[in-house]
């Protein structure tokens, strides 16, 4: 099972693996250092076998998933945070929906990535906001960040955004 801990600065993971434990720290650069972060980090995780390595990314998905008769699948897709369940379901999902496109070219001369590029981007935003839910709706109010987040979601009514999404 992977354990999400929440820290003053952002989130750590623990995934156990069947030959090793893996571990991240995902911070908030406006609010700790890389420095700090990694004294925290250093911390956390005991019994390390090797030195973590600082590893930067903005979240984001490509526009077009699918285009002429080239399909972006996995992390070429998009890339929103480190957890390995929602990049596979990414895989499968974006999979799945190439084998419709796939099957509906047997009758057309070209590809139609429409329909595709559409419930693919759907899947990565839905990830996004649900990553991003458990920062702006979360209680904890003891630190900068976490009172940002609350702030944030307030302002952006992600409740209201989370009621209306999955009450549908």
């Amino acid at each position: 099972y992977t354990q999400s801990i929440a820290k003053p600065n952002g989130w750590m993971f623990k995934i156990g693996l069947w030959h090793r434990m893996g571990t991240g720290y995902c911070y908030a650069p406006d609010y700790i250092s890389d420095n700090n972060a990694l004294q925290e980090y250093m911390q956390m995780v005991d019994n390390r076998r090797m030195d973590p390595r600082n590893i930067k990314w903005t979240p984001s998905r490509l526009d077009k998933m699918g285009q002429g008769n080239v399909a972006a699948i996995g992390l070429s897709a998009g890339f929103v945070e480190p957890m390995e369940a929602n990049a596979l379901y990414i895989i499968m999902n974006t999979i799945r929906r190439l084998c419709e496109v796939l099957w509906e070219r047997r009758s057309n001369t070209e590809f139609n990535f429409d329909l595709f590029n559409k419930k693919i981007a759907y899947s990565i935003d839905d990830i996004a906001d649900f990553i991003k839910v458990h920062y702006t709706l979360s209680s904890r109010s003891d630190t900068d960040f976490w009172r940002e987040m609350r702030n944030i979601g307030i302002k952006e009514k992600h409740q209201e955004m989370l009621l209306e999404k999955y009450n549908n």
